[in-house]
């Protein structure tokens, strides 16, 4: 999507990134993007946190799985000459990286989601197996507690993007229940065979 983006566009890539995934990316992008943006990626969350948050933090894990605050001061910073037309978040993670627990994209005419997955059902998936094995259900208890807060984030995320695409027809239906009302288009998975 980028590489063909970038044929009629001018692009900006920002993510977190280690020095090595940004050589990568400079490489491989570099001729095609105007400008990559990274920042280092977020240290892993202690077990002990995680859990705490689990029974305390209104957000899912997942919110914070990439979250990067310096992120959005570097967009700021170096993209501060671009106007931007489009912020394209790919993944829920993506919205993460950006914004973390709240809402707060960088200015721009429009935000796209693109909904790799419908999170939330992934996480009762989990639950789901999880619940199988007895010394499993720690996870399932925790699988629960997250899919109804990526539930609500989710529906978040989709309710507040100007543009939502999803790969599926059946995870466009599920995100549809979710927040009915918001145009989902798909827009399948590819490969340059």
């Amino acid at each position: 999507l980028l590489v063909r983006s970038a044929q009629q566009h001018e692009v900006y890539l920002a993510c977190p990134a280690t020095a090595s995934q940004t050589a990568a990316m400079q490489e491989h992008f570099g001729p095609r993007v105007k400008r990559i943006v990274t920042v280092p990626p977020p240290r892993r969350r202690p077990v002990w946190r995680r859990m705490l948050g689990t029974l305390l933090d209104p957000a899912p894990d997942l919110a914070y799985r990439n979250y990067q605050p310096q992120l959005a001061v570097a967009i700021r910073r170096d993209l501060s000459d671009v106007a931007m037309d489009v912020v394209h978040l790919v993944g829920l993670e993506s919205v993460g990286a950006l914004m973390g627990p709240d809402w707060a994209p960088p200015p721009a005419k429009a935000i796209v989601v693109d909904e790799v997955n419908a999170e939330h059902v992934l996480q009762q998936r989990a639950q789901r197996v999880e619940l199988r094995e007895p010394r499993r259900w720690p996870g399932a208890v925790y699988s629960w507690i997250q899919a109804r807060k990526l539930r609500r984030y989710e529906r978040r995320a989709l309710v507040s993007a100007g543009r939502v695409t999803s790969v599926s027809p059946g995870d466009a239906a599920i995100l549809h229940r979710l927040a009915p009302g918001v145009v989902i288009d798909v827009v399948p998975n590819g490969v340059d065979t």
